[in-house]
């Protein structure tokens, strides 16, 4: 009977360790989220969900509201639809397919009469979708990265994370990530995608750092979205330093790295940790192992 017991408790805690490791997210990033794995305020990359501000989890084709982030009606501007839908107030306001493709119209009032969206860049404007499709590098020119009129900052590619707690897992210390924007580099000459952390305990100073992230997003083809990005992770003087193994361990938390991936359009922003396949499969073995030895004990 003993023997059975501490069969079960290690497969008990095997498939805790697996759920774990195989999350898309890891276990030492808390955020706050709805059940659909998305944190409070986002929207998916797919833009079929939403969660809202109050936790309340939306299928943008199927709930009232979803589309229009939580609002009881839809005005202009953005909103939380898949490619080829648009936010109309008709039944909801709710996802409806559209008739025509945004990027055919070159004209700014052409564009919005039908329900789309008008991004100037500074140099220009074109017809999309959705201001969601682009990142901070959208901006040609400096006023319009530090206005940021169609929030890129908060909402665009590569906006995931910003706002998140790192516990005790680089150097002892647990930071916290406080916010994105987007900025200009007077250096690169371009729109840059600015993430700020900062040191949760400290004492006279707080250590402080700013990953720096420049986004190249192609268009959604064939279900399929190549995004390419370079990062820099710059430390603010304080007075208080952080030392090259915590700069290289939120390196990889954050991530703040070099990178580039094909990613589905349907893949979202940020999942929370969640039960996997692979879970399921142990969960159900350790039900079975306990039948087993019940009968034969």
């Amino acid at each position: 009977m003993r023997l059975s017991i501490c069969i079960l408790v290690f497969l008990f805690l095997a498939s805790i360790v697996a759920a774990a490791d195989r999350s898309s997210t890891r276990s030492d990033f808390s955020i706050a989220g709805c059940d659909n794995g998305l944190a409070l305020d986002t929207c998916s990359l797919d833009r079929r969900n939403y969660c809202g501000s109050d936790g309340i989890s939306y299928n943008t084709l199927q709930d009232v509201n979803g589309c229009s982030f939580g609002e009881d009606s839809y005005t202009s501007g953005r909103y939380c639809c898949p490619d080829g839908f648009v936010c109309t107030n008709d039944d909801g306001p709710i996802c409806v397919q559209r008739t025509i493709e945004c990027i055919s119209f070159s004209e700014e009032d052409e564009c919005e009469d039908n329900s789309c969206s008008w991004l100037d860049n500074g140099e220009g404007g074109e017809c999309y979708d959705n201001p969601n499709d682009n990142a901070c590098g959208f901006y040609q020119t400096d006023d319009a990265c530090v206005e940021d009129v169609y929030n890129l900052g908060q909402m665009g590619i590569g906006a995931e994370g910003c706002s998140g707690y790192y516990e005790d897992n680089c150097g002892e210390i647990s930071f916290v990530v406080n916010g994105c924007k987007c900025e200009w580099d007077e250096g690169s000459d371009r729109c840059e995608l600015s993430k700020n952390i900062t040191q949760e305990i400290y004492g006279t100073n707080p250590i402080k750092l700013q990953c720096k992230q420049f986004f190249e997003t192609a268009n959604c083809v064939e279900g399929k979205r190549h995004i390419v990005w370079e990062s820099d992770l710059v430390e603010i003087f304080t007075g208080a330093t952080a030392t090259e193994e915590q700069k290289a361990c939120l390196k990889d938390k954050l991530p703040c790295n070099n990178g580039s991936e094909d990613r589905d359009c349907g893949k979202p922003l940020l999942k929370l940790s969640g039960f996997s396949l692979f879970s399921l499969v142990i969960s159900f073995m350790i039900i079975m192992f306990a039948y087993y030895f019940k009968k034969n004990n």
